[in-house]
């Protein structure tokens, strides 16, 4: 082999590696994952029930098709994921004062600044009803705001979104 089809054969290498590393960056995050990487949470979304490990904090609440941890300023679901027929898992976080947060939003966050990031964050307001402003990213994460009169968020709900194939009725 002569040094210029040495040269060229190293030329579509280094091509083929940047090209991967272009493709692989633009594939984007998981957003479940993409949220338990910005979240100040106990316990990542979605982490399976055989993970969780809570301090006497949290006084547990049986509920139907799943059971609940309530703290002073968390209230967490654990329920079936990805189907609620499936294994129990970390589903759904009320978050009650500004302990915890989520992309930077808190409890006393500008609603309409909390709105902003979650759109910067690929969110998409799906409902609104009353002071609810649901945003959505695909059929993944919902995250609700509840934005009092001030403009000031008082709650933030954050769920994995779970199916009922079954269409099970609780």
């Amino acid at each position: 082999m002569s040094a210029d089809q040495g040269g060229e054969n190293i030329k579509k290498v280094v091509v083929w590696c940047l090209l991967l590393v272009l493709l692989t960056s633009c594939a984007g995050t998981n957003p479940i994952e993409r949220l338990n990487d910005e979240a100040s949470l106990p316990l990542s979304l979605t982490l399976s029930e055989a993970e969780v490990a809570l301090g006497d904090e949290y006084r547990r609440i049986d509920g139907y098709g799943g059971y609940g941890y309530e703290s002073e300023n968390l209230f967490i679901i654990i329920a079936g994921w990805p189907d609620v027929q499936d294994d129990r898992h970390v589903v759904s976080y009320r978050i009650k004062d500004a302990a915890y947060y989520v992309f930077g939003i808190f409890v006393g966050s500008s609603g309409e600044d909390a709105q902003k990031i979650l759109i910067k964050n690929g969110y998409k307001l799906t409902e609104r009803a009353h002071s609810d402003w649901v945003y959505g990213q695909g059929a993944a994460v919902r995250i609700t705001l509840c934005i009092n009169d001030d403009d000031v968020v008082t709650e933030l709900f954050v769920e994995a979104i779970t199916t009922n194939r079954g269409g099970i009725v609780f």
